[in-house]
């Protein structure tokens, strides 16, 4: 059985290194959320030979891909203050959308 985090952020959140080699700073839209939050994803979880199953893959694509992409889209969808709220705040809402 596959349990691990579902994490996600805007992309144009993502910020380059200070320098060369350094840490890439943390996205302030990152969320992290358990993959048990999703039953659905969880009875395809099963690992064979090493490899987790292509049904787990599509079900998770299908997750995130509910989830809007700019934050214009997700403003309108959870608030204007959605991306200052903490993550943990953001994560009640979005397994509510993803779940659907």
């Amino acid at each position: 059985m596959v349990d691990g985090y579902l994490g996600f952020f805007l992309a144009d959140d993502l910020v380059a290194p200070a320098r060369k080699g350094g840490l890439i700073p943390s996205p302030a839209s990152l969320t992290i959320c358990p993959l048990m939050n999703f039953p659905c994803a969880v009875a395809h979880s099963e690992v064979r030979d090493g490899k987790s199953s292509q049904e787990l893959t599509d079900e998770i694509r299908r997750l995130l891909g509910q989830i809007p992409e700019t934050i214009i889209a997700l403003q309108a969808t959870f608030g204007l203050d959605f991306l200052v709220r903490s993550p943990l705040d953001r994560l009640g809402p979005l397994v509510k959308l993803m779940r659907g």
